[in-house]
């Protein structure tokens, strides 16, 4: 069953601008140790904005009329807007459209609200103040940051060793970082010298085994 709540106001959308940030897994000229397959070097330029996502399933309460989808565990939301009590509206990220009793979708998109303890608690099409309130708030959503196109991540991982050289991968991922866009295999000989380089990194290696390697990165890939 649900109750309908709010005037038929207007909720306008929010603008959010993408937030920014660089970072590296490391310091120049520190001494560090990773296990085999592990990353050696992560550099990070992202572009990304918060959201909400479900850790759980949720079944959304069906409506006389109206289907709502059910809400599958990871799916994210963006935030549409403000109410004027101050509960925000969220819109799944290529969520499904509700359907009516015929299964043909709706022409309008619909929103999940939330109040300031992060509890879902009803629906409401996303530009009306008109909430469908369900029997009682569900606490199924977390803070989470979605990438936007132009987010860079870039890996160099430890592979091992064999006789007088180490194996390297290094991996490339952007966007929304599902997959490598880019991967390449290395390897190197100590024996001709302890200090690696790829693109403008150095790296100095102090004791490389099957287990473990230790380096000291002398300059960034930026």
């Amino acid at each position: 069953m649900l109750f309908l709540s709010g005037c038929f106001a207007t909720i306008y959308p929010f603008m959010q601008v993408p937030e920014h940030k660089k970072s590296t897994s490391f310091q120049i000229g520190q001494d560090q140790q990773i296990g085999l397959g592990d990353p050696m070097i992560i550099e990070e330029d992202l572009f990304f904005y918060k959201g909400l996502k479900a850790i759980a399933a949720y079944e959304q309460p069906k409506r006389f009329g109206v289907y709502y989808p059910p809400i599958q565990e990871g799916a994210l939301f963006k935030l549409y807007g403000n109410l004027k009590n101050g509960d925000k509206a969220y819109q799944e990220i290529n969520g499904e459209h509700a359907k009516d009793l015929f299964g043909v979708s709706v022409q309008w998109t619909h929103c999940i609200v939330v109040n300031a303890t992060g509890q879902a608690y009803g629906i409401t099409a996303c530009t009306m103040e008109v909430v469908e309130k369900w029997p009682a708030p569900v606490d199924f959503l977390k803070e989470a940051m979605f990438l936007e196109k132009g987010s860079l991540k870039k890996e160099l991982i430890y592979n091992g060793k064999s006789k007088d050289s180490i194996k390297l991968l290094y991996r490339e991922f952007n966007d929304d970082m599902a997959r490598p866009a880019f991967s390449q295999e290395l390897s190197y000989d100590l024996a001709e010298s302890k200090t690696i380089g790829f693109r403008r990194m150095k790296i100095e290696i102090i004791e490389a085994t099957n287990s473990y390697i230790k380096f000291v990165v002398r300059s960034s890939m930026n």
